[in-house]
């Protein structure tokens, strides 16, 4: 059981879906690396379905748009990863 429900990544916010993936400061700076790794700034809604909807590279075809989706999906995927490292291994990065 945990003993807290406050974000263990940023030690601020109550823990929630939304806040972990796309308020948390952790998360913000990660999301901010991978928009510069694109070149391109995306808006974050704070939700999952409309976050994910959204990312979209006008420029791209929709080959790459898949890819650049795939990208997002795995960098979720790895802030999650990240938080529950945290989590369980006594809060060692």
């Amino acid at each position: 059981m945990l003993s807290s429900n406050v974000c263990p990544l940023c030690n601020n916010t109550k823990e929630t879906s939304q806040h972990i993936f796309f308020k948390c400061v952790v998360a913000q700076k990660v999301c901010d690396v991978y928009d510069s790794w694109i070149g391109s700034h995306s808006v974050r809604h704070k939700n999952a379905a409309n976050n994910f909807a959204s990312f979209h590279l006008v420029w791209c075809n929709n080959k790459v748009n898949t890819v650049w989706r795939g990208m997002w999906v795995a960098t979720i995927w790895e802030i999650w990863k990240h938080m529950n490292n945290v989590i369980f291994n006594n809060g060692a990065y």
